[in-house]
This record gives C-alpha cells, sequence and structure tokens, in this order.
C-alpha cells in the first residue's frame, strides 16, 4: 500500500501533455501505416488440377508459363494473374522461400524466374533455379524480389514443348495434381 500511494501521487501529477499518447502528423500516420503493411505477412499457395475425363493433355510450349491458378487457401499479399504477357504470382518486394512441385513428363526443362529472370548466386552468378526433370520434381528456393511488384513465374526453358502424359497420379479418381507452388516472405529488403 506505501508503494501504491506514491504512484497514485505521480500520476495525478502528470500534465495533460505528458498523459496524452504521442500525436503524429499526416505523412507520419502514412509512413507508419505503409510500414505496417510491408511488415506483414506475404504467403499464398496455388495448384493446377488436371481431369483426364476425356480431355486432351496439357502442353506448355517453348517459353511458356506454367498455370497454376487455384489458391488453396485464400493468399495474403499475393496476387495470382494470368494475362497474353505474364502468367504468374505478383508478390511485394523481399526475401521469399519458394516450394514448388510439377508433375511432367521426362525431360521437361523447366525454371522459376524472378522478373522474367533465373535468380543467381551471390558468388558466381549461377542460375539456381532451373530444373531438368526425370521424375515428378520438388524443389525450394529463396529468391530476392527487388521491385515493389515482382512477377515470380515457372517457365518452359527448354526447346521442346512439355507434355504432361506421363502422369504418375492421374489414375487416381481420373485427376491429379499437375503444379503445385507455394510462396512464403521470409525477410525484407531495404529500399
Amino acid at each position: 500500500m506505501r508503494v501504491l500511494i506514491p504512484i497514485a501521487i505521480l500520476l495525478i501529477a502528470l500534465t495533460p501533455a505528458e498523459a496524452a499518447p504521442p500525436s503524429f502528423s499526416s505523412d507520419e500516420q502514412e509512413d507508419s501505416a505503409k510500414a505496417s503493411k510491408e511488415n506483414s505477412a506475404v504467403y499464398g499457395e496455388f495448384i493446377r488440377t488436371f481431369t483426364s475425363a476425356g480431355a486432351p493433355l496439357p502442353i506448355v510450349q517453348p517459353g511458356g508459363s506454367l498455370p497454376f491458378p487455384m489458391p488453396t487457401v485464400p493468399p495474403v499479399g499475393v496476387t495470382y494473374v494470368d494475362e497474353p504477357t505474364r502468367v504468374g504470382l505478383l508478390v511485394p518486394r523481399g526475401t521469399y522461400l519458394m516450394s514448388w512441385v510439377l508433375n511432367p513428363s521426362e525431360g521437361a526443362s523447366v525454371t522459376l524466374l524472378v522478373n522474367g529472370l533465373a535468380p543467381t548466386t551471390a558468388v558466381g552468378a549461377l542460375r539456381y533455379t532451373q530444373a531438368v526433370t526425370t521424375s515428378v520434381v520438388s524443389f525450394e528456393y529463396l529468391v530476392q524480389a527487388p521491385l515493389d511488384q515482382n512477377l515470380i513465374s515457372l517457365v518452359n526453358t527448354g526447346v521442346n514443348l512439355i507434355s504432361l502424359n506421363g502422369i504418375p497420379n492421374r489414375t487416381v479418381g481420373s485427376s491429379a495434381i499437375l503444379t503445385q507452388i507455394r510462396v512464403q516472405r521470409i525477410g525484407h529488403l531495404a529500399r
């Protein structure tokens, strides 16, 4: 009780300016809201299915993007785009953990691109996101997305079309998941 009385006297002695929370200018509030938005979680997972009920098997021409239009959960801060000049995920600036699974025919050459370019290693500039498939492929990469809005895509970087005629799990309920891609921001890049 003896400790509480001096604390109560101190609280009463505060002036209204000292007791009020600090006020921010509209520019400071806008900057704070922008920083909060930039620091919020960004994630998404998308798949592309195939049903073999009389449909022709999907193919992807050389230079073509692999579509994965179906979100498995509502994405946050990630937008899927499917336009004539770009197909993939739009994400804000940051470092991302990218995971993808592809179920193509053998010998397909597929590369994960960021803004149309294959990411390279910090030393030696080795492109590390290209895969030549022998069966179902499953990869996980850390990539940097340096722009305010970045396009992350999977592209057929080979000279032959990718056909999907040897899909291992196609006989289960006559449908299969052809492509699955997961994106999660794990860090922020300085401007």
